[in-house]
């Protein structure tokens, strides 16, 4: 009786849960595939910094950033960067997004529609009109996380790429079918969906931990059932 109730548990498990760990194994394989593998980066172009030209030293720049940020502004680091005509110090900062700052004037530095779509036009080498240009202060299903505002372009000839341009740091990411797809996978295998609908970490978490057991569960019972009846005596 008790290796036929054995035999029970381990089929309705596993014929219950086959599809689950389909896609939980096949998500797990895509969210691995390294980014470089369908992600493009932007090429850019090799500017000349004209360091000499800078009115705004380092610790100017830090200082003034720290005065208008207050005392929890930390720097991580300082780097230099020029889009189009402007130089400007790129700041990492401490639990926060890069800021963009003009290495003359010491004022933030952000990016305009017009010049968002010439940085991934130049990054991209794209020459199609643009389909959109819009500033995205929401998470969408296609932008699911990330810093906000974005700028969101399309061009035409592929509109099935989106390029999300941050307005503070310049950075471009863009988003295909392939690096959709792949999101959507992380979100399945992490059941972010549970969160998501639920407004609590806890329940995903939860939801993670029952699966875990359910799924070990059946497992130990296909173990008990491999062994001979004679051992199990």
């Amino acid at each position: 009786m008790f290796r036929r109730l054995m035999r029970k548990i381990h089929r309705w498990i596993f014929i219950s849960m086959g599809i689950f760990m389909l896609v939980w194994v096949v998500s797990g394989i895509m969210i691995s595939v390294p980014n470089h593998w369908l992600e493009h980066k932007a090429k850019g172009k090799n500017h000349t910094i004209d360091f000499t030209a800078f009115s705004q030293s380092p610790a100017d720049v830090i200082l003034k950033l720290k005065q208008e940020n207050g005392t929890s502004f930390d720097v991580k680091s300082l780097g230099f960067q020029k889009i189009g005509d402007t130089e400007l110090y790129s700041v990492r900062v401490k639990k926060g997004d890069d800021l963009l700052v003009d290495a003359h004037t010491g004022e933030l530095f952000k990016v305009t529609p017009d010049l968002a779509e010439k940085i991934v036009r130049e990054g991209f080498n794209i020459e199609t009109p643009v389909l959109e240009n819009a500033s995205l202060k929401k998470h969408v299903i296609s932008y699911a996380w990330g810093p906000l505002p974005v700028y969101r372009l399309k061009f035409e000839g592929d509109s099935s790429h989106i390029y999300y341009v941050n307005p503070m740091s310049g950075k471009v990411h863009e988003s295909s079918l392939l690096t959709r797809t792949r999101m959507a996978a992380g979100f399945l295998h992490s059941f972010r969906p549970v969160e998501i609908v639920t407004g609590r970490e806890s329940i995903q978490v939860g939801a993670l931990v029952i699966t875990g057991m359910i799924s070990l569960i059946g497992l130990l019972t296909g173990v008990y059932l491999i062994f001979p009846l004679g051992k199990r005596k």
